[in-house]
């Protein structure tokens, strides 16, 4: 269903996908990245309405996407202090549903970053799960990322941002691994490696952690998922750093063959 929500006088673009229940069930609000080129802010989250529906059909769950403020079809400029109201506003959306019984965070990219520091302000959120998230924003305090933004259309308004100062602030403020402390002990999935040579890496998941926790002697290194192995996928680092999923591929659930609530550990 696509809806139109207002959040500090600017009106988001908004789809909800409900389960065919009336039992009360859990509740995910789902996060996209920030615009990439070549269709910048006007692809942002494209195919989210199409995942939500799957989610709330496949998996029986209610599931919130929607476009931040400067993309898609929602109104307004891009600000991280923006993103987190967008974000705090589906999850009071979700916490005041009698049929929602519990609520999540999905994210990929600077969506999944974002979504990590508002459930960790938050404790309704249950848990979160993050797909090539960014551990920091720095970087994208700068001018040169102003018109990177301009170019990908999530600064509509003209002399946006109106104090840069101020903007960059906000970015430069974003700590996803103090968030994942705040977080704890509520789960949070990461899939992202990063600091890595420009060569394979292999993700990969296990019903258990491998030495309980401590790891175990793999080649140079520690191979940490144990048990029942289940090879995700072989990807090629790009400037160091990969990602699983991408689009095309296999959810981590469907690859991993993930049936029922449980317990895996992730390499």
């Amino acid at each position: 269903m696509e809806e139109r929500i207002e959040v500090d006088g600017l009106k988001l673009a908004v789809h909800i996908a409900r389960p065919a229940t009336n039992a009360a069930v859990p509740a995910v609000v789902l996060c996209h990245d920030f615009p990439t080129p070549p269709r910048g802010s006007l692809a942002s989250g494209l195919t989210f309405p199409e995942l939500a529906d799957r989610i709330a059909r496949d998996i029986g769950w209610m599931v919130f996407t929607f476009n931040f403020r400067g993309t898609g079809g929602s109104e307004g400029d891009f600000s991280v202090g923006g993103w987190l109201a967008d974000q705090r506003m589906a999850v009071n959306f979700l916490a005041e549903r009698e049929e929602v019984n519990g609520i999540w965070m999905v994210g990929t990219g600077a969506g999944g970053t974002l979504a990590l520091c508002t459930a960790a302000r938050d404790q309704r959120v249950r848990g979160v799960a993050t797909l090539g998230a960014q551990a920091t924003l720095r970087g994208w305090e700068t001018s040169r990322f102003i018109d990177h933004c301009r170019r990908m259309g999530v600064l509509r308004t003209p002399g946006a941002p109106a104090d840069p100062a101020a903007w960059g602030r906000e970015i430069a403020g974003v700590n996803a691994v103090g968030a994942a402390r705040r977080l704890a002990p509520r789960p949070l999935l990461v899939l992202h490696g990063s600091e890595m040579s420009d060569s394979s890496a292999l993700y990969f998941q296990g019903t258990t952690q491998a030495g309980s926790g401590s790891g175990a002697v793999f080649g140079d290194g520690l191979r940490c998922a144990g048990g029942t192995v289940v090879r995700l996928k072989s990807v090629t680092n790009v400037g160091g750093a990969s990602q699983y999923p991408v689009v095309g591929d296999a959810s981590v659930s469907v690859k991993g063959q993930v049936a029922a609530p449980g317990t895996r550990t992730y390499q």
